[in-house]
């Protein structure tokens, strides 16, 4: 049986990468939660990939957002500092 959710985690690591950064770390939390539960019961559970890739895609697309703050509050602090 699949894990039921494999296909959310998926769908929320895709449409970050799409739609809204935002639901990358979603994607990140929720792909632990079921690995942990898919490693814990291994016969129980499958689709192990499809989680990973949810799981990745959010994973990455969590740095990328924290770049990207960061990058606006240095870019904010140089505009703060070089304004008279």
């Amino acid at each position: 049986m699949d894990h039921p959710q494999a296909v959310v985690i998926l769908i929320l690591g895709l449409s970050a990468w799409v739609f809204c950064a935002l639901t990358g770390p979603v994607a990140w939390f929720m792909g632990n939660q079921a690995l942990r539960e898919i490693d814990a019961q291994p016969g129980r559970y499958g689709n192990r990939t499809m989680v990973q890739v949810g799981r990745i895609a959010g994973m990455v697309m969590s740095f990328l957002l924290i770049l990207g703050v960061l990058a606006a509050i240095a870019l904010l602090l140089v505009l703060i500092a070089s304004s008279p």
